[in-house]
């Protein structure tokens, strides 16, 4: 990927959940301002589950993007994103989406701070050569909550 985009860099990081419980991973796709992680989330406009590394991105790198800054505030070194998606748990091919958006979470990854970008209805061509009939209010359901391990 790297010979195809220079530019792009995408690093895989690990980080521990909530104590006691399993470390997972995630991936940030870094191009020139621009940080970017992916989510899969069950309706389009919900923010995903509050994770540290969410959180940690939104802080440093929103700021006051979307606000009046204050005089002494820092500027924001960048701007972060999340690629949001969600199954089509109607189809018969559960590996299309129902959804797929470009969102901007505020700072404190709680809301976001405007419609974002529906990648589905911007390039209706490429969705219409891999994801028949597109339906953005599909069923899109969460996958159940892992059953927490016993501890010894």
């Amino acid at each position: 990927m790297k010979a195809l985009f220079p530019s792009i860099e995408v690093s895989g990081r690990r980080y521990r959940r909530k104590r006691g419980q399993k470390t997972g991973h995630f991936h940030e796709i870094t191009c020139g301002l621009v940080k970017i992680t992916q989510s899969c989330i069950s309706i389009p406009d919900k923010v995903p589950r509050e994770a540290k590394f969410r959180l940690t991105l939104a802080t440093n790198g929103q700021g006051d993007l979307f606000e009046e800054p204050e005089p002494e505030t820092e500027q924001a070194k960048y701007l972060y994103s999340i690629l949001t998606y969600g199954i089509n748990t109607e189809s018969e091919n559960r590996s299309l989406p129902a959804f797929v958006r470009i969102q901007f979470p505020n700072k404190t990854c709680t809301q976001y701070v405007d419609a974002g970008i529906d990648l589905m209805a911007k390039f209706p061509d490429i969705v219409a050569e891999y994801v028949p009939q597109p339906n953005a209010k599909a069923a899109v359901t969460q996958k159940p909550p892992q059953p927490k391990e016993a501890s010894a």
